[in-house]
């Protein structure tokens, strides 16, 4: 079996690769500090309105879509 393996080059990241990741690092941040917004507080957007826990609530009811729409 490994002699059916090849070894592929591994390339220097380009200029242009740089700047993907680190634009895709930033959005990553962005999203994970817009999440915390919404969910750390206690009167935060995506915890239940009535208990104000974060367990039952609309973050965990939709966070399966949420992935599908970051991905």
């Amino acid at each position: 079996m490994r002699a059916m393996l090849k070894k592929i080059p591994v390339d220097e990241i380009t200029p242009l690769e740089k700047k993907g990741l680190m634009w895709s690092g930033i959005w990553l941040f962005v999203l994970v500090a817009a999440l915390a917004f919404t969910i750390i507080p206690e009167n935060g957007l995506f915890r239940n309105p009535e208990t104000k826990e974060v367990l039952h609530s609309p973050f965990f009811d939709g966070i399966i879509t949420g992935i599908l729409i970051f991905f």
